[in-house]
């Protein structure tokens, strides 16, 4: 029961992290194509 409970925790967390780390990594890849671009 508890490594199922932890499975769970795990999951979310990842989820979590997706959601959360996606947009920084957007926009730093936004900004890297600019960069590029405008040179």
């Amino acid at each position: 029961m508890g490594e199922k409970q932890i499975s769970i925790l795990s999951h979310m967390l990842i989820v979590v992290l997706l959601i959360c780390g996606w947009p920084s990594f957007y926009y730093a890849e936004q900004t890297l194509l600019h960069n590029i671009l405008s040179r």
